[in-house]
């Protein structure tokens, strides 16, 4: 998903707000939340925290507020370059 430039907050310094999720949903009953960037460096060199969260009613609640905020295009699918 990308969150476009002109959704996002802009501080007082003119810097615009990002996406800083890093996570996935698994399949209908789990899902991962990390402090990790998917990078070979972050995973090999930082010290960084995930969790695995079996949860259905949470699964559900994920899917529904990332499908609002798709319907709402607050986030975009990220297409792939052609």
């Amino acid at each position: 998903m990308v969150w476009p430039k002109e959704k996002r907050p802009v501080g007082a310094d003119g810097r615009y707000g990002s996406l800083h999720v890093k996570g996935a949903i698994v399949d209908d009953h789990r899902l991962f939340i990390s402090s990790a960037n998917l990078t070979e460096y972050a995973l090999s060199l930082n010290m960084e925290l995930g969790v695995l969260i079996q949860s259905e009613a949470l699964v559900t609640q994920l899917k529904g507020q990332l499908e609002s905020m798709v319907r709402e295009k607050v986030i975009v699918p990220l297409r792939s370059p052609t």
